[in-house]
């Protein structure tokens, strides 16, 4: 593995980035091999390539792959005693669910179709479910 980098030089390259530059799969891709992990770039028949063709399509199947292919990396971490860059499946009240990286201070950093990359507050509308330490 890597040196870590500064929490503020990974977020700092992907905050603002639009969802079509960046969706869910190439974020958490993109900053944990920038951390040093070996970070699937495939799960099945979902790839970083076809991924935005595949949430387009069907937007709940490509949530329950994205979380298969979470729940097969790292090993789990407590919700409660999030570390920075633990990998959480969060969920909206609308039971959407989404993959996040915790950047501290109860704040998750993911990528949204209508918002992009931005960075989030956990709490009541986005609730953690499941969380992976993979560093």
């Amino acid at each position: 593995m890597k040196d870590k980098k500064p929490l503020s030089e990974i977020t700092g390259k992907y905050i603002g980035k639009s969802f079509s530059e960046m969706p869910c799969m190439h974020l958490m891709h993109g900053i944990y091999a920038d951390l040093g992990f070996d970070a699937p770039d495939s799960f099945g028949s979902l790839t970083l390539d076809n991924y935005q063709e595949y949430f387009r399509a069907n937007p709940k199947l490509t949530q329950a792959r994205m979380l298969q292919l979470i729940k097969s990396l790292g090993r789990p971490a407590d919700i409660d005693r999030l570390k920075i860059f633990d990998l959480v499946v969060v969920m909206q009240p609308d039971r959407v669910i989404f993959p996040a990286v915790y950047v501290g201070k109860k704040m998750i950093m993911s990528s949204f179709a209508r918002h992009g990359v931005a960075v989030f507050h956990l709490g009541k509308f986005n609730r953690p479910i499941m969380a992976r330490r993979l560093i």
